[in-house]
């Protein structure tokens, strides 16, 4: 298993941060399971891009309706 969904060289033109995406439907709770392993990571000093996202249903189709991409920084998610 790799450290990171999205590693830092994939999003350049974001700040070239690594990057966790969770997406839920919309009105649902976003999973955060891993989020573990992620406070591992932030505890190493590391800054990251968490992407957040809530998709709904269009037939037979996932439609993105929202968003949020915070940079999360080893302090805050810690808590601090």
């Amino acid at each position: 298993m790799q450290q990171w969904d999205i590693p830092a060289d994939a999003t350049a033109k974001q700040g070239g941060l690594p990057a966790n995406p969770k997406a839920t439907k919309f009105g649902m709770p976003i999973d955060m399971g891993d989020a573990l392993r992620q406070l591992s990571v932030a505890e190493e000093g590391l800054t990251f891009l968490l992407i957040l996202g809530c998709w709904d249903q269009d037939g037979d189709r996932k439609k993105w309706i929202q968003g949020l991409t915070p940079v999360v920084t080893p302090g805050p998610y810690r808590g601090r």
